[in-house]
């Protein structure tokens, strides 16, 4: 029986119907988007200013590409940290080359620190302390929630150990008690991803590499959960061969329409939280 493909955008309504019992006529929040103008960026914070927008939250688009200085960048996240309507601060990546992003991690106010990479942020979670934490790994979290999976004891693979995904993650699932193996390309190069893939029982992959793992490596009726959005021939294609793995797992996420809309709604979400938390310190 093919699996269960996973409808991110329903659980990212059901978030949104969340979002918007919170705040209501009264919370106005404002998100500030650093946009390198890079195709992908410029539709996805299209995207960001269109969801915002349907649910009642203003947003502030500062663009910038490969002739922007860093002065001029560093102003925009100044600027947000000193303005007290400003409560959440996004930096789509990729970012541009020739600029520290490191750095401007580092450069934004914590309280308005919507992604958590922020190292003080990211310390934070670590030691389960922060309410907020990366998008794309909470959103991760959301989705085995919303189909209702048993996460402690579990085998669970990650393919990817990038520090909005893969690290984020892993330390989610340890927090409910699962047992994490994190892949890196250390892991292929020594050909030994098949071997840990195939003993997954929950498997996520975020690697930005089209159809990278094989649907045949898939252990059976293992969950999926499929990150990567990769264009391909003017298509969007995830990091698993779907079709293949979809005939051997119970549940698996498409590449569009599947982690995505999630990981938005998260944004969303914990922009209202840091709203919020910034009200009480007032």
């Amino acid at each position: 029986m093919p699996a269960i493909v996973i409808d991110g955008k329903l659980i990212a309504e059901k978030i949104k119907q969340k979002i918007q019992e919170t705040i209501g006529n009264n919370i106005k929040p404002k998100l500030g988007i650093l946009c390198p103008n890079l195709p992908s960026s410029l539709l996805y914070m299209n995207a960001q200013v269109r969801l915002a927008a349907s649910i009642g939250i203003r947003t502030d688009v500062v663009k910038c590409d490969e002739d922007s200085s860093e002065e001029y960048v560093e102003t925009a996240i100044h600027d947000w940290n000193n303005d007290p309507d400003t409560h959440g601060i996004f930096i789509l990546q990729p970012f541009i080359k020739g600029v520290n992003l490191e750095r401007l991690m580092m450069l934004i106010n914590p309280m308005k620190d919507v992604e958590c990479i922020h190292p003080y942020d990211s310390t934070l979670r670590y030691f389960s302390k922060s309410p907020i934490g990366s998008c794309t790994a909470l959103a991760i979290m959301e989705i085995l929630d919303d189909i209702k999976v048993a996460i402690s004891g579990t085998e669970t693979v990650i393919v990817g150990h990038s520090k909005i995904v893969g690290r984020p993650v892993s330390k989610l699932l340890l927090d409910r008690n699962a047992t994490v193996t994190v892949c890196n390309k250390a892991t292929s190069d020594n050909n030994k991803l098949q071997e840990h893939v195939a003993r997954a029982e929950i498997l996520v992959v975020a690697i930005g590499k089209p159809a990278y793992i094989p649907g045949a490596w898939i252990k059976p009726r293992a969950v999926v959960i499929d990150v990567g959005v990769n264009h391909v021939n003017g298509n969007i294609i995830g990091d698993v061969e779907f079709e293949s793995a979809r005939q051997k797992a119970s549940y698996i996420t498409p590449a569009r329409g599947g982690v995505g809309p999630v990981t938005a709604m998260i944004g969303m979400r914990q922009l209202v939280m840091a709203y919020e938390l910034q009200h009480e310190r007032r």
